[in-house]
């Protein structure tokens, strides 16, 4: 499930202005690291947070964190961000995920 037009929101009035899903009251940061940090599936993040209710949000708030959160981020995800935008800004979420960080070994 995906919302037909899906976006962040920055709402001095919601979560301090920080960037959300939706208007909903969940940090894009919360989703982003879940991917990252690989603790979490595709269809857990979804079923845990309803307020991403799919693959476009999950996308958005990757596309976020790499394009305008700290230097870490941006760098974490640069090369997969470059490959994503444009396909992004087309609408089209049928697109790759970012990596996910690797287990330590």
């Amino acid at each position: 499930m995906t919302s037909d037009r899906p976006f962040l929101a920055l709402d001095p009035g919601v979560c301090n202005g920080q960037p959300t899903i939706g208007r909903s009251r969940l940090y894009v940061r919360v989703v982003a690291e879940a991917w990252w940090f690989g603790g979490m599936e595709e269809h857990a993040i979804y079923s845990n947070w309803p307020s991403c209710a799919g693959r476009a949000e999950l996308l958005l708030a990757c596309w976020w964190m790499a394009r305008y959160d700290s230097p870490t981020w941006r760098k974490r995800w640069r090369s997969w961000l470059q490959e994503a935008e444009g396909e992004l800004w087309r609408g089209n979420y049928d697109i790759d995920l970012p990596p996910r960080k690797k287990a330590a070994e």
